[in-house]
This record gives structure tokens, C-alpha cells and sequence, in this order.
């Protein structure tokens, strides 16, 4: 089979990271039980699956696209190039390449991430000194998104065809579906239970 023509999928191990996709990666956890509503987290620096192959069959580079940013509308909007993870010494690409590597590519792309996601987040609004709630204003109306929104990996879509497409890295924000980010961690590991 030529390099070119793999077809692989990426490692189910990415569904066990914790992470706020805007703050350091010192910060990112592991689940140590995956089907657990409530896991046990472990820090991912120095975590066992941080140095495994990103991709079920090991690659040297994999392109990555922000599946946000690949849906904005308006014109003279551009999407930015694919982000091409790659390792230094050109050996296989690891999980911590790619959460290294993507990260400091989502992060430059923050305000435009916050921009896209703003029509689909909602709040809760409070609108009277008695304490009264209206669920599920959406927050565009009232202003920019907050630069404080907490973004989450929720994953990647699709699978890599190696020099045809960009793997879309899905993100969920805090907002989205009036949901907080502690129901989206509950809700991937039982999506029955925490439907979002």
C-alpha cells in the first residue's frame, strides 16, 4: 500500500482528554476511566498514552482543520490553512505532537473560534432583582462572546485519508445548548443519561 493511500482513524485515546482548548496545556487531564460519568483524572504531562501513535496505523504527518472555522459564511472570510502536525526528527506522530501542536493553532485562532461559536451558545439571563431567569438567550444578542468562554476538544471527525483531506477537529462551547462544560465531560461518557 502507498503512503498516500492510507485510510486511518485517530486514536480513540483523544476521547480521554480533559481540555479547555484556550489554556496551557499543563492543564490538560486524562480520564483514567473513560465510561465513568465521574472519572478519576490524571495529569497528561507524563501520562502513559501521551507518547502512543496518534493514528490507529502510525503516520509521520497528519493535516488538521478547525471544523468552526471551516463553516463560516461571510464574505471575504477566509479559512486558515490546514495545520500539518509533524515531529521534528520525522519519526511517527504521537498524541502529545498532535495536542502540542494544535494547540498553539487554536489558540491563534481564539477570536475567530469565540466569533463562529457565538450564535449557538445561549445563557441563562437574569432580568429582574427578584432573581427571575429566561433559559436560552442566545449571546450573540447581547454583545461579543466573553473571551473567558471555556472551549473543549470534543473530538475528530471523520477519518484521515493522508494527502486528501484535513482531519476536522470538532470543539464544544461552554453555552452551547444552555449546557455547562462539566454536563458536556458527563455527557461523553454517558450520552443517554446527559443528552446534549
Amino acid at each position: 500500500m502507498a503512503f498516500s493511500e492510507i485510510n486511518t482513524a485517530m486514536s480513540e485515546e483523544f476521547n480521554r482528554l480533559r481540555r479547555s482548548v484556550f489554556e496551557d496545556i499543563s492543564k490538560i487531564q486524562v480520564e483514567d476511566d473513560a465510561d465513568s460519568t465521574d472519572p478519576d483524572l490524571s495529569p497528561f504531562s507524563g501520562h502513559p498514552i501521551a507518547s502512543e501513535p496518534a493514528t490507529e496505523d502510525p503516520l509521520h504527518e497528519i493535516a488538521f482543520c478547525i471544523d468552526t472555522l471551516q463553516m463560516i459564511d461571510l464574505p471575504d472570510y477566509q479559512a486558515p490553512e490546514a495545520l500539518v502536525v509533524r515531529r521534528a526528527d520525522g519519526g511517527i506522530v504521537t498524541i502529545a505532537d498532535v495536542v502540542e501542536q494544535l494547540s498553539v493553532y487554536i489558540i491563534a485562532h481564539k477570536n475567530t473560534i469565540l466569533e463562529a461559536k457565538g450564535p449557538f451558545l445561549q445563557t441563562t439571563h437574569e432580568i429582574t432583582d427578584a432573581g427571575e431567569h429566561v433559559v436560552g438567550i442566545p449571546c450573540y444578542q447581547y454583545g461579543t462572546v466573553s473571551p473567558n468562554t471555556k472551549v473543549a476538544f470534543e473530538g475528530f471527525f471523520g477519518s484521515i485519508e493522508v494527502g486528501r483531506y484535513a482531519v476536522p477537529v470538532e470543539l464544544w462551547a461552554e453555552g452551547e445548548e444552555s449546557k455547562t462544560l462539566e454536563y458536556f465531560w458527563k455527557s461523553r461518557a454517558n450520552p443517554r443519561e446527559f443528552p446534549l
